[in-house]
C-alpha cells in the first residue's frame, strides 16, 4: 500500500486485491482490526475506503444464503420454550423471521444473534388486537402459531391461550393472504377429555382447521429438552423431595418429543408445503410408561428415591396449592392429563412422513439433568 502512489493504478487495485484476500483469511472478531493494520501509514481516507470496501463484500457473503430463501415467517409464541428451537432451524435456512413478542426486550433478546443482520426483526404485539397481529402477518408469507399455555395465570385463561388466540391469529391470516399457516397443538387434545388444556387444544385445532383450511397442524407429545417440563420436573422432585409420588394404578404411556424434534418437524412443513398443507400430523418419540421415565431419571441422576403410591383425588388437592405457584410442579388440570395414556391413535399422518426421525428420550438423558445431580457426581457423564 505504501508503494501505491508509484505503482499507479494496476498497484492500487493489486494492492486493494491482496488486502481482502488477507482479512478475509481473519478470524471475524479481528476482521477490522486486521484492515486498520494494513491500512497502517495510509490517509484517513483512504482507511475508510477499504473498510466499508470489505464491508460491503463481508455483507454480500453473509446474505448469501439469506437472498436464497423466499421464507418470511411470522412466529407467534417464539419467545417460548419451543419457539427458540423454532426461530433457531429457520434462521439456518436463511429466512426472515418476525418475532411478535409481549414484554421486555429480554424476551427477544438472544434470539437476535440466531439470523443475519436485519433477519430477525422483533414486533411488539397484543394478542388481543387483531390490528397489531395484522401487522406481523401482512410482512410474512408463512405464520408459524406455537401460542399455548400449559395452566391459566391472572393474564390469561387456558381457553384464551389455547383456543382464542389461535383462532384470532389463523382468521387474520387468512385475510392477509398468507400463503401458509403451521399450528402446533397437542397430542392429548380430545373435545371430551377431562382435562381443561386438552379440550381447549381440541378447541384451538378446530378454530384453526376452520379459519384456515389449508393449515398445517402439527399434534406434538409431552415435549422434553433443557427448558422443559417433564425432565425437569421428575428431576427437582427427585433431587429435592423427599419420596416420589405416583398416581396409584395409573402408568401413563406416552412418546416423550424432544422439542428439537418439533422444530425441525415444522421446518419441513414449511420447506414441503405439498405434503403438509392441509393435514394434521401427529408427532411423538419412542413409547415408554411414566414409571419407566422417572426410573431412567433417577439412573441419570445416580440415586434411587422411595415411591409413594397417592389416589388422584389427593394427588389433585395437593397440586391445588402447587398451582398457585409462578412455576408449579403439577396443576389439578395435569393429574387428569396423567391418567390417560399420550401416545398416537393412528389417524392421523406421523412425524416420519415429515422425515424425522425421533429422539429416544432415555438416550443422552443425563445431558439435560445433570445440573440435578450432587456435586461429586455432575461431571461423571458416562458410567
Amino acid at each position: 500500500l505504501g508503494q501505491r502512489e508509484a505503482s499507479g493504478g494496476g498497484g492500487r487495485k493489486a494492492a486493494k486485491e491482496r488486502m481482502l484476500r488477507v482479512v478475509s483469511r481473519a478470524p471475524h472478531a479481528r476482521l477490522l482490526a486486521a484492515v486498520g493494520r494494513r491500512a497502517h501509514g495510509s490517509s484517513a481516507d483512504d482507511q475508510a475506503f477499504l473498510q466499508a470496501d470489505f464491508m460491503d463484500d463481508r455483507m454480500d457473503r453473509l446474505s448469501e444464503k439469506s437472498a436464497d430463501n423466499a421464507i418470511v415467517a411470522a412466529v407467534f409464541g417464539s419467545t417460548g420454550f419451543a419457539g427458540r428451537y423454532v426461530v433457531n432451524q429457520l434462521s439456518r435456512l436463511g429466512s426472515q423471521v418476525i418475532l411478535p413478542y409481549r414484554g421486555e426486550e429480554k424476551a427477544y433478546r438472544h434470539m437476535k444473534i440466531m439470523g443475519d443482520l436485519g433477519q430477525i426483526v422483533p414486533y411488539e404485539c397484543d394478542l388481543t388486537q387483531p390490528s397489531q397481529i395484522e401487522e406481523a402477518c401482512s410482512r410474512a408469507n408463512v405464520v408459524i402459531n406455537l401460542v399455548g399455555k400449559r395452566w391459566e395465570t391472572r393474564n390469561y385463561s387456558l381457553d384464551q391461550a389455547n383456543h382464542i388466540f389461535p383462532k384470532t391469529i389463523a382468521e387474520v391470516a387468512s385475510a392477509c393472504g398468507v400463503q401458509q399457516f403451521v399450528h402446533v397443538g397437542a397430542l392429548e387434545s380430545a373435545e371430551r377429555s377431562g382435562s381443561e388444556f386438552a379440550r381447549t387444544k381440541w378447541a384451538g385445532e378446530q378454530a384453526v382447521r376452520e379459519a384456515f383450511p389449508d393449515a398445517t397442524i402439527l399434534r406434538p407429545a409431552t415435549l422434553y429438552g433443557f427448558e422443559d417440563r417433564l425432565l425437569n420436573r421428575w428431576a427437582g422432585i427427585s433431587r429435592y423431595w423427599p419420596v416420589t409420588p405416583v398416581l396409584k394404578g395409573y402408568d401413563r404411556l406416552e412418546g416423550p418429543l424432544s422439542v428439537s424434534d418439533l422444530a425441525t418437524a415444522v421446518v419441513n412443513a414449511v420447506k414441503d408445503p405439498w405434503t403438509s398443507k392441509g393435514s394434521t400430523f401427529d408427532l411423538a418419540g419412542p413409547a415408554l410408561r411414566t414409571s419407566e421415565l422417572i426410573a431412567a431419571v433417577e439412573d441419570a441422576l445416580m440415586y434411587e428415591k422411595k415411591k409413594l403410591p397417592v389416589s388422584v383425588d389427593l394427588a389433585k388437592f395437593v397440586a391445588t396449592f402447587l398451582g398457585q405457584l409462578r412455576n408449579p410442579r403439577f396443576t389439578p388440570d395435569e393429574i387428569r392429563s396423567l391418567t390417560r395414556d399420550n401416545v398416537p391413535t393412528g389417524e392421523n399422518k406421523t412425524i416420519e412422513e415429515l422425515e424425522v426421525v425421533p429422539s429416544d428420550i432415555r438416550k443422552g438423558l443425563v445431558r439435560y439433568i445433570r445440573h440435578y445431580r450432587m456435586p461429586n457426581f455432575i461431571n461423571i457423564v458416562e458410567y
